[in-house]
């Protein structure tokens, strides 16, 4: 609120102008259908459904993704891995959001690292994995494989990799709450506090 009034206070006919009639014309930005609208919203506009069954898709696709997301983050945060909890939060808004400009996934760097960490330090596979594919996903994006301005000509398979940063946060969702569970963190504790005991009675009978 602060910033809005000091907008009008700098520049006040650009003010009145965004917040009277610019606002308002949101096909302003583009339209859903862009490759670069990573979302589910974005993924049905591109397969040409009409208004109507594309917005109660798009409902039961949130639900669907939320009930995910919630199963996955009380089962990270009893493991004891809260960043990646926040994670799954992070990557569930930009899925369900009406509008995810490519240049909106910046959750996509932290979520690499945070994958990574947690998948070395677990010894976790699939972390490891969603962690590299991130990384190559972001050097090659599959999105250009839809044709700009034209995403809805494309055939199924490049609909499938139009969508490929949508995959990937929910394979990331998945991963977390399928693997990272709590019993990992109290046996790997309970190996270490075995070594222990050995390695103190090694070196009391050094020499």
């Amino acid at each position: 609120a602060g910033a809005t009034l000091l907008g009008f206070a700098l520049a006040w006919s650009d003010s009145w102008e965004y917040w009277t009639r610019t606002i308002r014309h949101t096909d302003r930005i583009g339209e859903a259908s862009l490759n670069t609208d990573q979302n589910i919203a974005g993924a049905l506009a591109r397969i040409g459904l009409g208004e109507h069954a594309r917005f109660v898709l798009w409902v039961l696709g949130c639900f669907l993704v939320l009930a995910l997301t919630v199963w996955a983050m009380r089962r990270v945060l009893r493991a004891g891995e809260p960043t990646l909890a926040l994670i799954c939060v992070a990557l569930f808004g930009l899925v369900v959001s009406p509008v995810s400009w490519s240049h909106h996934w910046v959750w996509v760097l932290p979520a690499i690292l945070v994958t990574a960490v947690v998948g070395w330090r677990r010894r976790n596979v699939a972390l490891a994995f969603v962690s590299a594919a991130g990384i190559a996903l972001m050097y090659r994006t599959p999105i250009d494989l839809l044709p700009k301005h034209h995403e809805s000509t494309a055939n199924w398979w490049h609909q499938l990799f139009g969508m490929s940063y949508v995959w990937w946060a929910l394979a990331v969702i998945a991963a977390a709450g399928l693997t990272v569970v709590a019993g990992e963190t109290a046996r790997a504790e309970g190996r270490r506090a075995e070594r222990e005991p050995a390695l103190i009675s090694d070196v009391n009978v050094a020499p």
